[in-house]
């Protein structure tokens, strides 16, 4: 089977992205406000990404005790994109393969 590589011209995101957004927003809305404590009610709510580095197998154990940290402070919640290189992926593609959280990952 071959599949055809398409690339996307512009500057709007994707359907899919939009869609995505849309869905997430309530839940990095709640988190957000847990953080500062007050409402945003009304209020533009950011974009939170995490962006891990790449590095190997260190890379990867930093990128699940960064994110365990994130999680513990309720970043993790508020964070509509996760990107990670080299080792990190490692870390980031196993721990979302896994379905556990991200505690239960690190052990």
């Amino acid at each position: 089977r071959s599949t055809v590589a398409r690339v996307r011209a512009g500057n709007d995101l994707p359907n899919e992205e939009r869609q995505y957004i849309a869905q997430r927003m309530p839940r990095v809305k709640q988190a957000l406000e847990r953080i500062v404590n007050t409402s945003l009610e009304g209020k533009k709510i950011p974009r939170v990404a995490i962006v891990c580095s790449g590095g190997g197998y260190r890379a990867m154990l930093y990128t699940t005790g960064a994110l365990v940290g994130a999680d513990k402070i309720g970043v993790l919640d508020a964070t509509q994109y996760l990107i990670g290189l080299s080792g990190s992926t490692w870390a980031i593609g196993g721990w979302i393969l896994s379905g556990m959280s991200i505690a239960a990952y690190h052990e």
